[in-house]
């Protein structure tokens, strides 16, 4: 299995998952959250972790470059001007394969194992599994409803009174997501992917509370 890991563009952008996570969890350098991560991923059985950067993250390049890992082969998409996550998966579809990837935004700081989510992958019937956490106040402007039995709603309307949860940046993605809903030009954001696969029922979620 692959894993896709959007890299954050510098650790000024990380944001924490939980709300509990010791403050020098959120001061660590990229480079060390990323190896965490990648470590992570490897334990949770993925074989390759693509790594999506923008061409002037030598730094990062550098980094994973001196990295080792027992099983898991690291490699890059490179994009050539920053993209949004929507955009940045469509610039790495070639790499990804045809069958479901772990998708990890290290813009958010996590605790959360990836092993459980791996194993569960995504359900013959859907085209995601997303991981929800309780919404914080810089996730404003999206508006998700996650029933117990893990259905999903969504919309931008500020007078929506659903949950408060929010998209937490993880999760299994299979990758005719992006062939299905990807525009014709790379800017786009990752919601507009996810949006029309779950407002016709083709995708699911599951809340991870740390708390």
């Amino acid at each position: 299995m692959k894993a896709l890991v959007l890299a954050a563009d510098s650790s000024e952008n990380m944001k924490p998952l939980t709300l509990d996570l010791p403050k020098s969890e959120l001061e660590v350098s990229e480079s060390i959250l990323l190896e965490r991560t990648l470590r992570r991923i490897e334990q949770a059985g993925c074989s390759e972790a693509i790594i999506a950067v923008n061409n002037s993250s030598n730094q990062v390049i550098n980094a994973v470059s001196a990295m080792s890992f027992e099983s898991l082969v690291c490699s890059f998409s490179i994009e050539s001007e920053p993209l949004e996550n929507g955009g940045r998966l469509l610039q790495a579809r070639d790499l990804l394969g045809e069958e479901p990837f772990l998708l990890v935004d290290i813009a958010i700081s996590t605790d959360l194992e990836f092993s459980e989510l791996v194993c569960k992958g995504v359900p013959d019937n859907k085209l995601a599994r997303l991981v929800f956490v309780p919404k914080a106040a810089h996730h404003a402007k999206e508006y998700f409803s996650l029933s117990k039995g893990g259905g999903l709603s969504f919309t931008f309307d500020e007078t929506f009174t659903g949950d408060e949860v929010t998209f937490s940046g993880i999760g299994m993605i299979d990758p005719y997501l992006i062939d299905r809903y990807a525009p014709d030009f790379a800017q786009f954001p990752l919601i507009s992917l996810l949006a029309p696969a779950i407002h016709q029922g083709l995708a699911c979620g599951e809340l991870y509370d740390r708390a």
